[in-house]
């Protein structure tokens, strides 16, 4: 009973350490926070941290993994509420949108410094893509997009945009909410029927009434 308690004490913190360093590197970037810091700020020693977490690229990695569960949680409880294919799509833009205005640019740019969280996270993109592309070929059973579109190159193209923000100095120019907004919406208005272009706009239409939205 005792060795449960301290299991979960333990299990505990270790989820409270990356859920403030996810904030605290989101926020200020990774290089500007220290380990000293997220110590402080939990009022646990270094030792206890380093006990918990080998170093910042293995607590980065933990918290990677937890930003990627939050994500397929969220999209798990969308899904078993619609079929439509649009409407996931947008569930999930409104979702990443929200997350990256809170997010600095420098967080994603110094990521490709941590060659073990880089490989995670091109793992999980690898499947993601198996899921986008089930996405794009429902909304083309549903009429929402067109069937003369190949969605593996489309599929392709979306999920390497990442890559393109990290690699180019696009990040110093344009916010990341105002660079997914762009590139969701072209690709989307491109696909879609006359009958996804209708709901398309339609959601379109709200973001634009949203205070402080740059949608033109």
């Amino acid at each position: 009973m005792l060795v449960a308690r301290k299991r979960k004490g333990r299990d505990e913190l270790r989820q409270k350490v990356i859920e403030t360093a996810y904030r605290a590197f989101s926020k200020s970037g990774i290089k500007n926070v220290r380990m000293d810091d997220i110590a402080l700020s939990l009022s646990i020693s270094k030792r206890t941290l380093y006990e918990l977490f080998q170093g910042k690229e293995q607590l980065l990695l933990d918290v990677a993994r937890f930003r990627h569960d939050n994500v397929t949680r969220y999209m798990k409880k969308i899904i078993s509420k619609t079929e439509n294919a649009l409407e996931v799509i947008f569930s999930f833009y409104l979702r990443e949108s929200d997350e990256f205005c809170g997010m600095s640019p420098i967080f994603l740019k110094e990521l490709v410094k941590y060659p073990k969280v880089l490989e995670y996270i091109h793992a999980e993109r690898r499947k993601n893509e198996t899921i986008s592309l089930d996405y794009f070929r429902r909304g083309v059973e549903q009429g929402l997009f067109r069937d003369d579109v190949n969605y593996e190159v489309i599929n392709k193209i979306l999920s390497t945009q990442m890559d393109v923000w990290l690699y180019t100095d696009q990040l110093d120019v344009y916010s990341l909410p105002e660079i997914l907004q762009e590139t969701a919406f072209l690709f989307l208005r491109g696909i879609s029927t006359e009958k996804g272009l209708i709901i398309v706009d339609e959601f379109m239409r709200k973001l634009k009434e949203k205070p402080g939205n740059r949608i033109r």
